[in-house]
């Protein structure tokens, strides 16, 4: 879900970038505002899953070695 979340926010971040290049201006169609708040909203979400993933891992390794080291 991290790398999914974090893909999805960069493509649609160049996405942005390369249609503001190319002379875009009016993003206020159906779909470019969905396309340019992705990175917003994506990027910190995705990086608060990476948190979550190296609490969850850090707890897990922590209670392996506590059942490692009472046995």
């Amino acid at each position: 879900m991290l790398i999914g979340v974090f893909l999805v926010s960069i493509v649609a971040l160049f996405v942005v970038l390369i249609a503001t290049w190319a002379g875009a201006t009016d993003f206020g169609g159906s779909f470019w505002p969905v396309v340019a708040m992705t990175p917003y909203f994506g990027l910190p979400f995705a990086f608060l899953l990476l948190l979550a993933l190296l609490i969850i891992a850090t707890v897990r390794r922590a209670r392996a070695a506590r059942r490692d080291d009472g046995s």
